[in-house]
């Protein structure tokens, strides 16, 4: 018992609650128990925290090299933790417990009844949080442990904890415990065939807990118990959380049009009605969208749900987000806008005298850019103060002999602040890139003198310790640059990244081409060093050129713009650990599942609320050919099209008018239809059209301005 309790509370360095663990037994008073059964090792403090005597105690217990009895050895006690938490997650714990008025009894003694005890929940919340942990740290050998995981995922219990998770609002713990079970499985498939049933159930969970994670995180912290019957019946066909638990949904909630097969990787796509997505950004609180009308919207980063909404005086070229995310820069041609992105308001204005090419924040009170003119201006937000800088002048600033400026206007720059210096990369078409010191005008080498037919893209990775320079040519060609040599390490054909970025981290890489085909890339090194790029998912949705693409602030998504949508992508392949586990010798890579494919439909979409008649049996709704239709309200299925728009327009509102039999829609040029429509519409042939559709008023407001705002609605005529 004194090994066990040692080695229960000792073999992590978190403080664990005093709780009934794995002796089977109920200490009473442990206060005073657990000292007299470990001895001066450990003590009970405010709390009923257990702490350790003192650090080199534990060092003694957990080192390596002490054989006795007494070691503790970390992957068998984690193992063995692993084993209890599961056991203890698989338990009443997480059962909902009827009120204590209604506490089932039972017999004691002579017949005497009592109340049934409630399961004891003071483990509750570290088993939750940390169980993937110690299946992690543990040994993959352990067959019972990968059927207890098993067992636990194929029961109601992992829909209860995946609840409990929510109410404490912790979903980064769902996301954490996919990683931990990922990373075991690696290493547990070698010893077990790839076809065992647990290994499919364990794989399957990862891609589901990801996924619920971040398709349904904003439903689990407004109401956790949405997991048990409505979230379920919303996930595709083929997962495993639909096959399991939508079943017992039906008779609490019906789903029609669910996307069949599995999960894809996007996560949300936002639509604009008018102009052209041309800029991104994406910070830890907010998502900011740029439009070629000079429209930024900006997005919450949990329920993306519109949050504010400012207009650059410009089509928009950039988008850059300061410290913090308390500041936001919108860059056009002609002016630079800085930003409180949360309340919307214009901090400064900054004219410029020619094409922006890079612009970064040096701190909340200073901004840098540079121009295609050569020249670089560090703005002062607090004041409206400039200072600029330029290699264009006669001088040179002392530049070298061997490194003669083109004169030659450059196509793409971009920053990256490493320390107290800021590293500016300038790229043209026909020379090469060339790599400076900018706060001191000072070149520090240039790079790719081989390519000299243009640039799409470029980015320095932003981890200190990765030196490279990442560039996107126009043939088609991905290279890698050691800044600090000036030498390229790595080249891949035919990728025609025309947008990419780095993550945060600098672990990965995601490129966008101009077909609409994404790549996402992983930072290795290869034989002798050298830093090189694995392809590790790929996304072809065969769609629009992508504009822009850009990291989340965690690294854990990436959002691209292109044509009139933002799209918000999720892969699992972007969920990787850092640990030396990751190296252990018996770790087998899981199969990777590098391609996906986004399926496109030529089928117009519902472009406007859907609108319930009063007797909640139809409803209608607009599409976005223009079209506007009668559904069943029964089994959400099409009875047929009432009317139509002009072509090429889109159904933004639609009202009803039962008493008057009237149907009122408004689309996105500003045009509002209102025809009258049969009194029974359910008598509509599925595939036919009205007969008899009479133009009650057809209306088009004067103003441009108001086309993409109409909001159209019938008041009830008093009879």
């Amino acid at each position: 018992m004194y090994t066990r309790m040692v080695q229960a509370i000792e073999v992590d360095k978190r403080k664990l609650v005093l709780a009934k663990l794995d002796i089977n037994q109920t200490l009473q008073n442990m206060e005073k128990a657990v000292p007299s059964i470990c001895g001066q090792l450990v003590s009970i403090v405010q709390g009923n925290k257990v702490h350790m005597i003192h650090e080199t105690a534990r060092e003694y217990f957990l080192s390596n090299n002490m054989f006795s009895e007494l070691a503790i050895h970390k992957a068998h006690n984690h193992t063995r933790l692993a084993s209890l938490t599961l056991k203890y997650l698989s338990s009443d714990v997480l059962k909902p417990q009827p009120a204590k008025a209604q506490l089932a009894v039972r017999a004691r003694g002579f017949g005497k009844l009592v109340a049934a005890a409630p399961p004891d929940s003071s483990f509750l919340g570290y088993a939750s949080q940390f169980f993937s942990d110690h299946i992690y740290r543990g040994t993959s050998e352990s067959d019972e442990l990968m059927e207890q995981l098993s067992d636990f995922l194929v029961s109601a219990n992992v829909l209860s904890w995946i609840e409990d998770i929510a109410k404490r609002n912790e979903l980064s713990v769902i996301t954490r415990t996919a990683m931990n079970l990922r990373s075991y499985l690696g290493r547990r498939i070698k010893y077990v065939s790839p076809t065992d049933p647990s290994i499919h159930v364990v794989d399957s969970w990862i891609t589901d807990l990801i996924r619920v994670a971040a398709k349904f995180r904003s439903h689990l912290l407004a109401c956790p118990s949405s997991i048990h019957c409505l979230i379920p019946p919303l996930c595709p066909s083929d997962s495993i959380i639909a096959r399991t638990f939508a079943k017992d949904t039906r008779g609490t909630l019906i789903v029609k049009g669910a996307p069949k097969g599995n999960w894809d990787d996007c996560l949300l796509r936002i639509d604009f009605r008018t102009g052209l997505t041309v800029a991104v950004h994406h910070g830890d609180k907010y998502l900011a969208v740029g439009l070629s009308t000079g429209r930024i919207s900006i997005y919450g980063t949990v329920a993306f749900q519109q949050v504010q909404k400012m207009e650059h005086p410009e089509r928009i070229r950039m988008l850059q987000g300061g410290p913090g995310d308390e500041l936001l820069a919108s860059v056009g041609s002609k002016h630079v806008v800085v930003w409180e992105p949360k309340p919307g308001k214009m901090i400064r204005t900054f004219p410029l005298q020619s094409t922006p090419l890079a612009v970064v924040f040096l701190s909340s009170q200073e901004l840098l850019c540079a121009f295609q003119s050569g020249h670089i201006t560090k703005w002062d937000i607090d004041t409206g103060d400039s200072a600029t800088i330029s290699w264009k002048q006669e001088d040179k600033y002392g530049l070298p002999i061997e490194f003669d400026v083109p004169e030659q206007p450059p196509s793409r720059m971009t920053f990256m602040i490493a320390g107290n210096d800021v590293l500016l990369a300038v790229g043209y078409r026909s020379h090469p890139i060339f790599i400076w010191n900018a706060l001191e005008l000072q070149v520090l080498g240039q790079c790719g003198a081989e390519f000299g037919n243009g640039i799409d893209d470029m980015a320095f990775n932003p981890n200190p310790e990765v030196v490279v320079l990442v560039v996107s040519y126009s043939n088609g060609a991905l290279c890698l640059f050691n800044y600090s040599t000036m030498e390229m390490t790595f080249k891949k054909p035919d990728v025609h990244a025309y947008s990419l970025a780095c993550s945060p981290d600098g672990r990965t890489l995601v490129t966008g081409s101009n077909q609409g085909k994404i790549e996402v890339f992983e930072f290795d090194q290869d034989y002798y060093g050298n830093t090189i790029l694995l392809l590790i998912h790929r996304i072809n949705t065969f769609d629009d050129s992508i504009r822009c693409i850009t990291f989340s602030h965690d690294g854990l998504q990436f959002v691209d713009v292109r044509g009139q949508q933002c799209r918000v992508w999720a892969p699992a392949a972007l969920l990787r650990k850092d640990s030396e586990l990751e190296s252990t010798s018996d770790a087998v890579p899981l199969p990777p599942k590098t391609f996906a494919m986004l399926e496109t439909s030529e089928e117009p979409e519902i472009t406007s609320r859907l609108v319930v008649s009063n007797d909640g049996t139809w409803a209608v709704a607009g599409k976005s050919n223009g079209s506007v239709f009668l559904l069943s309200a029964a089994d959400g299925s099409e009875i047929g099209c009432l009317y139509q728009h002009a072509k090429g327009v889109s159904i933004t509102c639609v009202a009803l008018g039962e008493q008057q039999s009237l149907v009122i829609s408004a689309d996105d040029s500003g045009r509002i239809l209102i025809p009258k429509i049969a009194t029974r519409p359910l008598e509509i042939e599925e595939s036919g059209k009205l007969e008899e559709l009479k133009l009650f008023i057809s209306r088009r407001p004067i103003s441009k301005a108001r086309r993409p705002y109409v909001k159209v609605a019938l008041a009830q005529s008093r009879r």
